[in-house]
């Protein structure tokens, strides 16, 4: 399935906060993760071996959560080659910041070794 051809699931919810009129705010999630970012990062280290393996020993240290998490993001990021300065390492930079790390780390904890 390309990118193009699926439709985000989007989750309505009003926000009444300010007292005033309601405003809609819309929460994209693809395929039961926050994102398409984060759905894609699990499912490509979760299809090799080695990568899998890492993922599993890093959610389940005993180390804070958010430290998990910025160690994952570390070694996605080294993992790509994203030194130069071009347009399509600006647009991969872009779409790793949009990864919701924690919840990738959170997916896997529970992971039997």
């Amino acid at each position: 399935m390309a990118i193009d051809d699926y439709s985000y699931p989007t989750n309505i919810q009003y926000d009444d906060h300010d007292g005033g009129e309601e405003r809609m705010l819309e929460t994209k999630t693809y395929n039961g993760w926050a994102n398409y970012e984060t759905w894609c990062v699990n499912l490509w280290l979760t299809n090799d071996r080695i990568t899998e393996e890492f993922l599993r020993m890093l959610a389940q240290m005993h180390a804070s959560e958010y430290h998990r998490a910025d160690s994952l993001k570390n070694y996605v990021e080294e993992m790509a080659s994203i030194d130069e300065a071009t347009m399509f390492v600006d647009l991969l930079r872009s779409a790793l910041c949009n990864v919701n790390w924690r919840e990738i780390i959170k997916n896997h904890q529970d992971d039997d070794s």
